[in-house]
């Protein structure tokens, strides 16, 4: 089976991420190839033998999953996202709306399900009728739905002061990609632009043939992904959580885009938007202190950042997915425009509802434009769980 549109095949990588220990997004890793699960080294899961601590985390996850997921944007890697615990520090490259979630405890397993709508880049060609071909490249919205049951273990190694909590899919995982809207698909090469010149084999409706190739490959593709499972790491020393796409072996922990400080942030990302793009992360809400996002350009032309409460931003949101302009009834709390190479930073009370950064790239430019970004409550430090100076 050859590739269809990478990245709509791993649409759903992320999206444990920041639920069960309040971490931020997730990373993958890929490659011109059909995707492989490469294997790693098995973590030493020293509660695997402890029955009523896996039932404990499984009854925890149950209760608390999908209150944290519900409502958010799960970041989603880009193609070129690395592997391992340096894919924590790649750039995404489209978001999930986490619209329903599920969860439920069978016996010392979970099972999930997710469902929502999403938008992401796609850059890819695959093979059409008697010898021809076609390019995927453009902006894509589809909708995802995923369904997973696994098992929960956990184990702690002290020397690194890292909490590791691994769910392993097993039986029972199902995802499937479904494009909505247009999918930006064109012939490839000069057979190919023959035929749907003449109207032939692809004619008017090349993007209806190409949908079932979005959908199944990528589904097919996604499953295999699944099957890698998840980690979670919470820093004993500093308090940070945080998780990845795989099992990362015992005390290791992704990289982030913003090298640790004295603060705990809620979202630490990198971003690669292209023309006509968007971004939108949170919600982060605080009662008691403003919520501080720092941000810096790293290349292109630059970002327009809104900071929108929940409710609007998910109108702008619905708008992205549906192709359409925003009406002028949604308004932004501020907004500040970041040109190439600068760095600043904004405060926002989020006290009165929960605060969604809204990104969009600066002209009309199709110039990449790549971003990173830091969210924390204001006087939130990272605080030791243990003493870690003996």
């Amino acid at each position: 089976m050859t590739e269809s549109p990478r990245l709509a095949a791993l649409v759903l990588l992320s999206l444990f991420a920041p639920a069960l220990l309040g971490a931020a997004l997730g990373g993958c890793g890929g490659a011109e190839e059909r995707r492989t699960i490469v294997p790693v080294e098995a973590p030493e899961r020293t509660a695997a033998a402890n029955d009523d601590l896996r039932r404990l985390l499984v009854g925890l996850a149950e209760r608390q999953l999908c209150d944290q997921m519900q409502g958010t944007y799960i970041a989603l890697p880009d193609e070129d996202s690395a592997e391992g615990i340096a894919g924590g520090a790649s750039p995404s490259a489209g978001r999930m709306w986490i619209e329903s979630c599920h969860a439920e405890r069978r016996d010392d397993r979970l099972a999930m399900r997710l469902e929502g709508p999403g938008w992401t880049w796609v850059e890819r060609e695959s093979e059409g009728p008697m010898g021809s071909s076609f390019q995927v490249r453009g902006h894509l919205r589809f909708r995802g739905v995923m369904e997973l049951e696994g098992t929960v273990d956990v184990a702690y190694t002290e020397n690194a002061g890292v909490l590791s909590l691994w769910l392993t899919p097993g039986r029972g995982i199902s995802a499937t990609i479904t494009p909505t809207g247009s999918v930006p698909v064109a012939p490839q090469g000069g057979w190919s632009s023959f035929l749907a010149g003449i109207g032939g084999v692809f004619g008017d409706d090349i993007e209806e043939r190409a949908k079932p190739i979005v959908e199944e490959q990528g589904s097919e593709m996604l499953k295999e992904v699944l099957a890698g499972g998840f980690t979670f790491t919470l820093d004993v020393c500093s308090g940070q959580s945080d998780s990845m796409v795989g099992a990362l072996a015992n005390g290791d922990k992704p990289e982030r885009p913003y090298p640790p400080d004295e603060m705990r942030w809620l979202a630490n990302q990198r971003v690669r938007m292209r023309a006509g793009g968007l971004d939108v992360a949170g919600p982060f809400q605080s009662s008691d202190a403003p919520v501080h996002l720092d941000f810096e350009v790293e290349a292109g032309p630059g970002v327009e950042l809104r900071m929108m409460c929940a409710a609007d931003a998910e109108h702008v949101v619905a708008a992205h997915l549906e192709g359409r302009a925003v009406g002028e009834s949604v308004r932004p709390v501020t907004t500040q425009r970041i040109t190439s190479g600068t760095s600043t930073f904004l405060e926002v009370d989020s006290s009165d509802c929960p605060m969604v950064a809204v990104m969009t790239p600066m002209g009309a430019t199709v110039e990449n434009t790549i971003f990173r970004f830091r969210a924390f409550v204001v006087g939130d430090r990272a605080e030791p769980l243990v003493n870690c100076d003996g």
